[in-house]
C-alpha cells in the first residue's frame, strides 16, 4: 500500500474509532443526527475498507427511527444501571477473574495510555477500560499514524500502528466479542444490536495479523 493510500486508511480508522466511541456514550439522538454521525460512520468505514459498512448502514436507519428518550433509558439499563448491568462496558468484567471492576486489566489499559503520553479525561468520570475510552485511545493512535504518514515519517507511523495492534490484541480485541454478545442477548433495541455488530467486526479486523 502506498503512503498516500495508507494515510487515507489511517485517517478513516481514526474517525471510525472516534465515532464509535461517541455512539457508546449517553445518546443524544438529535445531536447525533444533526452532526450526521451515522452517515459519517458509514463513509469512514467504507474508506477504511471495513466489512462493517452494512451493519453501519442498518445502524443509521435504526437511529433515524429511534425514540430518543427510549434509547437513553435502554442505554442506562444496559451500560450504567442502577442494578446489575446486562452488558457492562468495562474490559475487566470480561478479562479478570471474578468479573470485577477495576481489576488488573483496568490498570494495564491505563498504563497503555500513560506510555502513549495520554491521561483519561477526568470529565468523563469513566474507568480507563470503558469501551468509549478504549475506542478514543485507538482513535488517537490511528490519528498519530495518519499524521506521521502525511510527513513520510514511516518509522513513527509504524510505531503508532504497532501500539494500536498491541492494544487491540491485549485489551479491546479480547473482550469486544463477549461484550457484543451480551448486548445481542439482552436488548431488542436495533440501535445497540447494530452498533455491537459494527464494533466487533471493526475490532476483529484491526486485531488481524499485520501485513508486511
Amino acid at each position: 500500500m502506498n503512503p498516500v493510500t495508507a494515510s487515507h486508511r489511517a485517517a478513516a480508522r481514526a474517525e471510525a474509532y472516534r465515532l464509535l466511541s461517541a455512539l457508546f456514550c449517553d445518546p443524544d439522538v438529535p445531536s447525533l443526527l444533526a452532526e450526521d454521525v451515522p452517515a459519517r460512520l458509514e463513509r469512514t468505514l467504507e474508506a477504511a475498507g471495513s466489512s462493517a459498512v452494512a451493519a453501519a448502514r442498518a445502524l443509521s436507519a435504526a437511529l433515524a427511527n429511534a425514540d430518543a428518550e427510549g434509547l437513553r433509558v435502554e442505554h442506562a439499563r444496559l451500560f450504567i444501571g442502577p442494578g446489575e448491568l446486562p452488558a457492562p462496558p468495562y474490559g475487566s468484567v470480561y478479562l479478570d477473574e471474578g468479573r470485577r471492576l477495576f481489576g488488573p486489566s483496568t490498570s494495564a489499559a491505563a498504563h497503555s495510555y500513560e506510555e502513549a503520553g495520554l491521561v483519561l479525561d477526568e470529565v468523563q468520570h469513566e474507568l480507563p477500560d470503558h469501551v468509549a475510552a478504549e475506542l478514543e485511545f485507538l482513535h488517537v493512535l490511528a490519528w498519530r499514524e495518519q499524521e506521521a504518514l502525511a510527513r513520510s515519517a514511516l518509522e513513527e507511523a509504524d510505531r503508532a500502528q504497532d501500539a494500536a495492534h498491541g492494544f487491540l490484541t491485549q485489551h479491546l480485541g479480547r473482550w469486544a466479542q463477549p461484550f457484543a454478545q451480551r448486548i445481542q442477548e439482552h436488548t431488542t433495541e436495533p440501535v445497540y444490536r447494530h452498533l455491537s455488530e459494527v464494533l466487533v467486526t471493526f475490532i476483529d479486523e484491526g486485531r488481524a495479523p499485520r501485513q508486511a
